[in-house]
């Protein structure tokens, strides 16, 4: 079960900068927020999402498994492809930002 939460806070933290207006869904900014706020935005997300997802492994397992650079680099690629859906909602989908 605990799986299945990891892959679903990911979706939602990959997400979350294109769905919201607000950075970090808290602050609200003075006009439209730019692709480069989001993508600073969801930068810091990600490594909140490593974050939480250690804690959760130590708080299961007892232990955090020791991993490559590899493992690392897959989880960023996976993130992103997690940020797909919001992306696309965002700047292509919604017609309130021309391209």
């Amino acid at each position: 079960m605990a799986q299945f939460l990891v892959l679903l806070l990911g979706f939602g933290l990959a997400s979350l900068p294109f769905v919201s207006d607000r950075v970090f869904a808290a602050w609200s900014l003075q006009g439209v927020k730019s692709a480069w706020v989001c993508l600073a935005e969801w930068f810091v997300l990600f490594f909140v999402y490593l974050l939480v997802s250690l804690g959760i492994e130590q708080r299961l397992q007892g232990t955090v498994h020791e991993q490559d650079w590899e493992f690392y680099v897959i989880l960023f690629f996976l993130f992103t492809v997690f940020a797909v859906p919001g992306f696309v909602w965002r700047f292509l989908w919604s017609g309130r930002n021309p391209v």
